[in-house]
């Protein structure tokens, strides 16, 4: 990847991370971010933004199980 197209890919992930509607779109964002950071070849700030997308999708999967049991205990009664 040359150098300005990093760098502008990395002004469009923030613009995405920025305008994101949701939790699931800043996730998804800033994984983008991490992947861009990594191939443009700063791996220092790549780890982070690759770390900070896991725990996001962590956080999202966890919520969406306790919905989904929410809800499944509430058809039950």
């Amino acid at each position: 990847m040359a150098a300005g197209d990093s760098e502008a890919a990395s002004r469009f992930a923030g613009l995405a991370r920025r305008d994101a509607a949701d939790e699931f779109s800043k996730a998804r964002s800033e994984l983008i971010r991490g992947h861009i950071a990594f191939s443009s070849g700063r791996t220092g700030e790549a780890p982070g933004a690759l770390l900070a997308a896991a725990q996001q999708d962590i956080n999202l999967v966890i919520r969406s199980k306790k919905l989904a049991q929410a809800e499944e205990l509430a058809l039950k009664d």
